[in-house]
């Protein structure tokens, strides 16, 4: 049986044993293949300086048991990132947003986890990332500024 979180639709959670190379392929295509599509059309149309920020997750870094799916997923998002900055055109950035569980999220669905941080203290990651100068970086927001 897996289980599809509602705050990771694309993803599923279940033991390795279990999982498909359709539940994988799934994963790939939508949350991996998604923002790699965005970035790699996107070039052309976005101005000059202006900037991509993706979206990974902590789990490529820090995974849990039946998180094999998401954290290649995450861990192929702060690649990409990373390599795509280094070919972008015109002063475009590249960055990924590599966040832990939002609190929100972890109330939404009934979790207690202590490691999650309110959805305003992620949010200046993405306002780093979108304002700041960064590119090619994994911004991992935290409770310091």
């Amino acid at each position: 049986m897996q289980l599809y979180l509602p705050a990771m639709k694309s993803s599923p959670f279940a033991p390795l044993a279990q999982m498909s190379d359709a539940d994988f392929r799934f994963s790939l295509d939508n949350k991996l293949m998604g923002q790699v599509s965005i970035v790699r059309l996107g070039f052309e149309h976005v101005q000059d300086g202006g900037s991509f920020t993706l979206t990974a997750g902590s789990l490529a870094q820090e995974p849990m048991p039946g998180s094999a799916a998401i954290s290649l997923v995450n861990a192929g998002i702060e690649g990409f990132a990373r390599a795509a900055a280094l070919e972008a055109p015109r002063r475009i950035r590249v960055n990924a947003i590599s966040p832990p569980w939002v609190t929100e999220t972890l109330q939404a669905l009934k979790m207690d986890l202590p490691d999650g941080l309110p959805a305003a203290i992620v949010a200046r990651a993405y306002v780093r990332s979108v304002t700041g100068t960064d590119s090619g970086s994994v911004l991992k927001p935290s409770r310091q500024r």
